[in-house]
């Protein structure tokens, strides 16, 4: 059984087929997704979408990449939506993300704030966290490490083996994605290869990501098939181990 820890089912490239996905999800042994929500906008799609079956979990957060969209009040408010699931044992509710820096977008001091906000946060409920992290990994470590975190994935890794090796020493997982199915991915294929075994979990971020050979705009949860393949060939543990153990973490991180 495989689990895709961060896709992003409330895109309309993907919600518009839900229901030809949910039946493919069983005919191709995917068990688990996690949706990760990035605009207070969109919280309640989200909940409401994950609520309809029992394999789909979500976070909620404010993705940096959409910066100019959040406003300081949103914190107040994802702190109050956070509460209210809080009080219903909502069980669905298994991280806040997508959270995180990006400085190829503006407003970076603004992005720091609401991510430390968000962090503090995930400190209080206990949850783990879901990161995006693009041109800022100095600064998004420095600000991880302000907090007592209970976990989380730093989600579409693509770095040195070193920088991983910062973000797992923090207690996180590495997100592992269809960049490793590109041909040109040497150095995260290589540091991938490396990582402990109990720091990683599968992802897609679709429908943005994509396998290499598909189409941009076209990923599918259905893609951390294609992912797991690819790991198995850079890996040193069988199908099965890996298999395993990919589903174990995944759950420990984000439902037991």
């Amino acid at each position: 059984m495989l689990a895709d820890t961060h896709c992003h089912l409330d895109f309309e490239a993907l919600y518009s087929r839900l229901t030809s996905l949910k039946l493919s999800m069983s005919d191709r042994g995917v068990g688990m997704l996690v949706v990760p929500s990035v605009r207070s906008e969109t919280w309640s799609k989200v909940v409401e979408l994950c609520s309809a079956d029992s394999r789909f979990y979500f976070g909620l957060g404010l993705h940096p990449y959409f910066i100019e969209y959040h406003q300081n009040e949103c914190v107040s408010k994802l702190a109050v939506e956070i509460s209210r699931l809080k009080e219903e044992r909502c069980k669905k509710l298994v991280a806040i993300g997508e959270i995180g820096l990006d400085f190829t977008r503006p407003d970076t001091e603004k992005q720091i704030k609401l991510f430390e906000a968000q962090l503090a946060l995930a400190e209080k409920y206990a949850l783990p966290v879901i990161i995006h992290v693009r041109k800022a990994h100095a600064e998004a470590l420095l600000s991880l490490k302000k907090y007592n975190l209970v976990g989380g994935v730093v989600h579409a890794f693509s770095g040195s083996f070193e920088l991983m090796m910062n973000y797992i020493k923090l207690g996180l997982k590495i997100g592992v994605g269809p960049v490793i199915t590109w041909p040109t991915s040497f150095k995260t294929k290589a540091s991938i290869s490396k990582a402990p075994l109990s720091a990683l979990v599968l992802e897609t971020d679709s429908p943005d990501m994509y396998v290499s050979g598909a189409e941009s705009g076209q990923g599918s949860p259905l893609d951390v098939c294609e992912v797991f393949e690819e790991l198995k060939r850079i890996r040193p543990e069988s199908g099965d181990i890996l298999e395993s153990s990919l589903w174990q973490n995944s759950v420990q991180l984000f439902i037991q």
